[in-house]
């Protein structure tokens, strides 16, 4: 895969060492090679339930953001990603995450209490 400079990523691990491990074989240096582009969808609530919080919802944003924050945050187009999520991360009150260190969103969000949210 050293020579892979597209990969789309449609069901990452939610588990940092094997997305990190995924992102760097990606990236992975290679004759000729000078930029690797990496798709990463995530999964997100529905717009329509949003005003809801419903804790299966937080849940998934809680599963998605510390690979959305270590993928974002060595990213050319960071900015970019950060202000397409912006806005759900908001009106879920974890706007505060964009601003953290990809480790420490991991480690935070195994504190966090959902309690709130059920």
């Amino acid at each position: 895969m050293p020579s892979t400079r597209t990969a789309f990523i449609l069901a990452s691990s939610t588990n940092p060492r094997e997305f990190v491990q995924r992102r760097g074989r990606i990236l992975r240096l290679a004759p000729g090679k000078t930029l690797a582009v990496i798709y990463d969808f995530l999964v997100v609530p529905p717009t329509d339930r949003l005003a809801l919080k419903l804790g299966s919802d937080v849940g998934i944003l809680q599963r998605e953001m510390p690979r959305f924050v270590e993928f974002a945050f060595s990213a050319m187009n960071q900015f970019s990603a950060r202000a397409v999520i912006r806005d759900i991360l908001d009106r879920f009150e974890m706007l505060n995450l964009l601003d953290e260190k990809p480790w420490d969103v991991y480690h935070t969000l195994k504190r966090w209490d959902w309690s709130a949210y059920e």
